[in-house]
């Protein structure tokens, strides 16, 4: 619009209340759109850093039992290539354990050493009818596992009874 020669900008201005509350809520849609926009822009930036940046794995574990020496760094690539490194150490470990229940007439143990690769020991079963059965068994590296089973005194096969708890 021309006043004397001059330009002068038309202004509009909110007349009403209705016209005021329309301005309001496209003003508020607005910065909804935009907070929505800026949510969507951040978790698209996470998911794109997530699988383009290089993966570098690391595990490391503390032996504080069965082992001996220095640990091995070992360094592996998964099916996407990515390395990962881990550690291990030689293992060498003896135990034994026993139950004598004679409330339950539970009776059985193991015993059992490993150096590295080979392992060997036996465990005892004293079966319901009477039976004692004891398994041998080593394994190794070249010859895998290899178990000798030998039975003594005798089984009745009854199954026996168990009558737990003070019930008969």
């Amino acid at each position: 619009m021309f006043v004397n020669g001059e330009k002068k900008e038309k202004r509009q201005s909110c007349n009403t209340r209705a016209e005021i509350g329309d301005f309001r809520r496209g003003i508020k849609a607005i910065s909804v759109l935009v907070s929505f926009a800026l949510v969507v822009v951040v978790l698209l930036s996470a998911v794109e850093r997530s699988t383009s940046a290089p993966h570098k794995a690391h595990s490391f574990q503390h032996f504080h039992g069965p082992v001996e020496g220095e640990g091995v760094e070992v360094v592996w690539k998964d099916k996407h290539g990515h390395e990962h490194v881990d550690y291990k150490a030689h293992p060498k470990y003896k135990f034994s354990y026993g139950v004598e229940d004679h409330h339950t007439k539970d009776f059985h143990g193991q015993k059992e050493h490993r150096d590295g690769k080979d392992v060997a020991g036996e465990y005892t079963v004293h079966e319901p009818g009477g039976n004692v059965r004891t398994v041998k068994y080593h394994a190794d590296h070249h010859g895998g596992f290899h178990a000798i089973v030998h039975n003594s005194g005798g089984n009745d096969h009854s199954g026996g009874t168990y009558a737990g708890h003070g019930h008969s």
